[in-house]
Parts: structure tokens; sequence; C-alpha cells
């Protein structure tokens, strides 16, 4: 048993009612983190209520809309749980969790499918947390009960659900379940000899199979492979590298991973290969091994020291929730010095006062900055510059908030170029190790974040 598990049947039998309500949320939300680690729950200040819920379950990267509610039960009657169903708005998806196991009596399936409802009750809890542990596909099925499945689990029903989604592929598959099943080889061909197949997964799920994403844009894989992948400790370079070049950056950000192997891997691979919009630096302290990808609320990150790069498809999907001293001129010529691009608009402001230079056809000529500096005073600071990368792609830098946009409409810049730019820009020399940094990005040619190229910053100085 769970240490949440335990801690669980620990505060059902507290003498002291209060005390046990507040002991059984925070075990039961111990218990939900067990089976999806990337669950964010919120206790509210209700217990055992018939409508309203005791938790929120949300899911990062995903809108309010998919939102679950959980609801405590005291009872193990069905047919009171029954009745209780019936009081519950099927746009909230509820789930009831029965604070013990579930008697012998109605069968609720059907009631739960019509409020897309999902009955637990503890010894499922306890199948389910142990099967999490086991391996990565058991624990990606639990997360995907949690999310989004309707129906009824006692600790039988949870055991039968554990021991099909470990089962070899089954004969006679139905059209449907092919058709996805070739979306996952022509991708995945050693997940799928190592994992259970849509067929044995769908049989887990009396109320339905999983929606097949087949053809929800071009290139886009299916989504049980892709995060069977991202969670994989030791993925096939082939099979990430047909990933790599085939998967639209946007179907990426959909998913929610901490810092595993295969993200990592991915990562790496797309940096040429994937477009995105929008990029940050924020300041970041305590989160563990510098040097790490993360995929979490719309935004692929890259936690170095003391800093997390926050690379996005749209700028809605930054933060931007800290402002930053902005830079002096020479500080900024400093930092573009290194950059793999070339200044084509400066703003300078002092207080109320703001000036916008761009020199013909994007020259930017130093003694025309210099003399709006000297105009301005000796407080002056860059607001806002325009760079053109190497790629082409134009970008609007934002100082105040350390954030970087593409300025044409359905236009990208390459991830590792647009991570690699806006480090350079947001951060001085002092701030990060720029030989790990370019190496991280993958650029490896002697320009970036080093010796300069023609045609660069260079004259500026």
């Amino acid at each position: 048993m769970s240490t949440a598990l335990s801690t669980l049947t620990e505060a059902l039998v507290s003498p002291d009612p209060r005390g046990a309500f507040s002991g059984v949320k925070n075990a039961v939300a111990g218990v939900l983190k067990d089976l999806d680690p990337h669950l964010r729950v919120v206790t509210t200040g209700y217990f055992n209520h018939s409508h309203v819920p005791d938790m929120l379950l949300h899911w990062p990267g995903q809108d309010s809309t998919t939102d679950r509610h959980l609801h405590l039960r005291t009872t193990r009657i069905r047919d009171e749980l029954g009745g209780d169903l019936q009081l519950l708005d099927r746009g909230n998806r509820p789930i009831l969790l029965c604070l013990g196991a579930l008697d012998d009596g109605t069968d609720l399936l059907q009631a739960a499918g019509r409020k897309d409802a999902l009955l637990l009750d503890v010894p499922a809890l306890e199948v389910l947390v142990g099967a999490a542990r086991r391996s990565v596909a058991l624990r990606l099925t639990v997360s995907d009960l949690v999310e989004h499945r309707s129906g009824v689990f006692d600790g039988a029903a949870a055991t039968q659900l554990v021991r099909q989604a470990s089962s070899r592929p089954a004969s006679g598959a139905s059209e449907a379940s092919t058709r996805r099943l070739g979306l996952v080889a022509e991708h995945m061909p050693d997940l799928l000899r190592r994992y259970r197949t849509e067929e044995s997964y769908a049989r887990s799920f009396p109320l339905g199979t999983p929606t097949a994403t087949e053809t929800t844009g071009a290139g886009r894989v299916d989504d049980l492979a892709l995060r069977l992948l991202l969670h994989e400790d030791e993925p096939d370079p082939a099979v990430l590298e047909r990933t790599a070049g085939t998967v639209p950056f946007e179907q990426i950000l959909e998913q929610s991973v901490a810092d595993t192997e295969g993200l990592q891997r991915l990562a790496r691979l797309g940096l040429d290969q994937w477009q995105a919009r929008a990029c940050e630096i924020a300041a970041e302290y305590g989160t563990g091994s510098p040097w790490r990808w993360t995929l979490d609320g719309g935004r692929l990150a890259l936690h170095g020291p003391g800093f997390a790069i926050r690379i996005a498809d749209r700028a809605g999907a930054l933060r931007r929730d800290r402002e930053y001293r902005q830079p002096s001129l020479d500080a900024l010529w400093e930092r573009m010095s290194r950059a793999p691009g070339r200044l084509s608009q400066v703003t300078l402001v002092r207080g109320t006062q703001k000036v916008t230079y761009g020199g013909a056809g994007d020259a930017i000529v130093p003694s025309v900055l210099q003399q709006i500096e000297g105009s301005l005073g000796p407080d002056a600071s860059v607001s806002n510059a325009e760079v053109v990368a190497s790629s082409g792609a134009r970008l609007l830098l934002n100082f105040r908030r350390r954030s970087a946009t593409v300025r044409r409409p359905r236009s990208g810049a390459p991830l590792g170029e647009l991570a690699l730019l806006c480090a350079c820009a947001f951060l001085d020399p002092s701030e990060v190790d720029s030989g790990r940094l370019a190496a991280v990005l993958g650029a490896d040619e002697p320009h970036a974040l080093g010796e300069l190229p023609h045609g660069s910053n260079s004259e500026l100085q």
C-alpha cells in the first residue's frame, strides 16, 4: 500500500470529525498525484455535499472546461450512489469516490455513462496506484482513466482493467482499431511491440474506446503513441528521428511531461525542425537539475541554472508575469554581438520619452543610435528591438518582459534559433554558461555565443 493510501486509511478512522475531513482530502489528493503526477488538485470547503465538489481536478495545458469535479462519498451502497449521480452535472465530468468498498448492489454503469461520470472505491485506488508504478504503459492507462473516462471501478473491475491493459494484442481487431494501430505502428513500432494495443485498451473501457487522433492535421501522429514515446526511458533513436520530423510543434505542446529522457532526446532532435512563434526568459531557482526540458501549460521549457527559456507557438501562451530591468545601449550591443541574428530596429526610452530608430534596409548606423541615446540622457535604456534572425525570421524583443515574438503572421522561427537568440538578447554574459547553452541548443557553429559571423552586430561595437 502506498504512503498516500495509508494516510487515507488513517484519516478515515480519525476520532476528530473536523480533522478527519481535512485529513481525508489531503490523503485523497496525495493518492491522485500518485495516479497522475501532472494533475493539479484544488480542494474546496465542502465535504460529502450533494452537488458541490470536494475537489477540482485540473490538467496543465488544458482549459477549465476539461476539469473534473470530484465528490467524496461516505456511503458504500450503490443505490444511494445512484441517487447522488442524478444530482450531478454531466458537464463537470464528475468523479465519485466511495470512501470504502462498494457493495454488490445495483449496476451503475449506464447511470455513470449518462453523466459522463467515473465511480471509484478505495480498493480500486489501491489497485490503480500499484499498477501506475509497474510500467509506463500502465501509468498512462491509469492517468487516462482518471482524466478522460467514465464507468464504475471497484477493486475487481480495476484489477481486470490492469490485466487487460497489460495483455498481448488480440486477434480479430475491429477495422477502426486496425486503422489506429496502423498509425501507431507507422511512427512507434517498438512501442507497439512492447505495450498493449488499442484493441485490448478499448476492452478496458466499457463505455467506449479512446478517440483516435487520425485526421486532426497534416503530420499529426497518434496521441497515445506520442505520450508513450515521451515517457520512455530508453526510446529508440530511429523512432525519435521519424517523430521529430513528423509531429508538428503544436501537437508537442499539447502534452504535459516532466523531464523524462524521451522528451530530452526528442527536443534535441526538434531544435532545427520545429517552428515556434514566441519565447521568454524567466528567472527561476531551485527547480532541480539544470539543462533539462519540460512540457507544461502549452510551453516547452529549458531549465537552466537560475533561468528558464519558455517556448510556445503563440504569444498568449507565455506567462510574462514579471518585469525586468531594461538594458543600456552598450549592454545590448554586447549581448547581441553573440546572437545568431542582427538588429534592424531599436527603441530607446527615458521616462516618458521614447525614440524608435530603424536604419534604411534594416542597416543600423551606430553613430545615429549613439546620438539618440545622448539626446535622451545617461539613464536611457532599450525597451524594444527588432532582430532579423539567421533564418530570416523577424523577431520583436520586449526587454521589460524578456519576451520575443515572430512579427509576421503564420510564420515562425526554428526552435533552437529562437531560444538561442532570446538567451543572447535577455541574459548578460555573467548569467549563463555560453558554451553549455550553445551545446544544449545544438549551436555548433563557431559564431553561436562566440566568434562573430560576417554581417552580424560586430560593427556596432
